[in-house]
């Protein structure tokens, strides 16, 4: 059972790694975001998406609130120019940037993250127990710790 339950983590671990590796080819030509509303009372919305090979995610202050909306999803081609000055004050910032309440990563960081634990899951051996399991917990940390620091 417990075999079935490995394999199972592993293949979650490498369709996110392959999911995020899409992600960051689609964001080099479009720019997605999915924007929920945070309170009625308030125009915040939280955001996720993705920006000429970075993942953004944070809570944006809007100007107008549209009523009834509470699920938003915006898609609109990718402007080069734009681009290009994002991508260089991002690489200034240590490949990772706050901009307000709104944090920038590169896409290819969780994309190897997870397919790191992938493989880390898979090399484990048949039989499970505490010790491998605080092993995982460990590497997976490092690797997170790791991708934050870099």
């Amino acid at each position: 059972m417990l075999t079935y339950l490995r394999y199972t983590l592993a293949a979650v671990c490498f369709a996110a790694s392959v999911g995020c590796v899409a992600l960051w080819w689609r964001s080099m030509s479009s720019v997605d975001e999915l924007q929920i509303r945070v309170s009625a009372s308030r125009p915040e919305r939280a955001i996720a998406g993705h920006y000429a090979g970075y993942a953004m995610l944070g809570i944006r202050s809007e100007k107008t609130s549209v009523a009834g909306q509470t699920i938003r999803f915006v898609s609109e081609p990718l402007k080069p120019a734009y681009a290009e000055e994002f991508i260089s004050l991002v690489a200034a910032n240590d490949h990772f940037s706050a901009s307000g309440n709104i944090i920038y990563f590169p896409l290819w960081y969780p994309a190897l993250i997870f397919a790191l634990a992938g493989v880390g899951v898979l090399r484990f051996r048949r039989q499970f127990s505490i010790r491998s399991a605080l092993v995982a917990v460990s590497v997976v940390a490092a690797l997170l710790g790791m991708a934050v620091v870099l």
